[in-house]
């Protein structure tokens, strides 16, 4: 308001030296910030040798406010907080940054072993389509059928599923109500699990 009344008086002042035809234009600098970007959206990873891979470093980060913060889970647990996080077992891990303005994005990095058994594993369950709104098909290529399924958010909460049928060799699931973001979707075959990031769109 008192930048309003000085603006309005300023105006006056000239107009009143200089005529009706006195203009007064004053610029205010507006930042306006880039895309907020974070690439590739999954990396593939061993652990090697060595029996463990740092995370973090093929990620392209740029646009936002360029205050970032990191968050890193797997299964959908909270590990790590830094910009890199070093995997020591196989599975699934997620990358969400946050641009500080209130805007998130990830990475999945699929980890696998010297024998790459978890990897495979993991290949053979696929979501479609992903991402979605809550309503999707699992397709599972096991030597045993998946008898349940989790829907696990980034807090480690277990959200609940609405309805869940099988359809030939795909289980169509629906989730209705979970809020836009990324979870893990587990699925159980006798003694595997096999996790994989979901994605529900607003």
């Amino acid at each position: 308001m008192k930048i309003h009344t000085f603006i309005v008086l300023l105006s006056v002042y000239l107009t009143a030296i200089f005529g009706s035809y006195a203009q007064t234009v004053i610029k205010i600098p507006y930042r306006q910030h880039e895309i907020f970007v974070v690439q590739p959206a999954t990396v593939t990873k061993d652990l090697g040798h060595g029996g463990s891979v740092e995370l973090g470093f093929e990620a392209d980060i740029h646009g936002g406010s360029g205050s970032y913060t990191f968050r890193w889970f797997k299964e959908g647990i909270e590990v790590g907080s830094q910009p890199s996080f070093v995997a020591t077992e196989s599975g699934t891990y997620i990358l969400i940054v946050n641009d500080g303005a209130g805007c998130e994005s990830g990475i999945t990095y699929t980890v696998s072993g010297e024998s790459g058994l978890n990897y495979l594993c993991e290949e053979s369950v696929r979501i479609y389509p992903n991402p979605n709104q809550g309503d999707f098909f699992i397709s599972a290529n096991l030597n045993q059928p998946i008898d349940k399924v989790e829907i696990i958010g980034m807090d480690g909460k277990t959200h609940p599923i609405s309805a869940i049928r099988r359809e030939g060799r795909s289980i169509h699931i629906q989730a209705s109500g979970l809020p836009a973001g990324y979870y893990f979707l587990t699925s159980h075959a006798g003694n595997q699990k096999i996790t994989k990031v979901l994605l529900i769109n607003p």
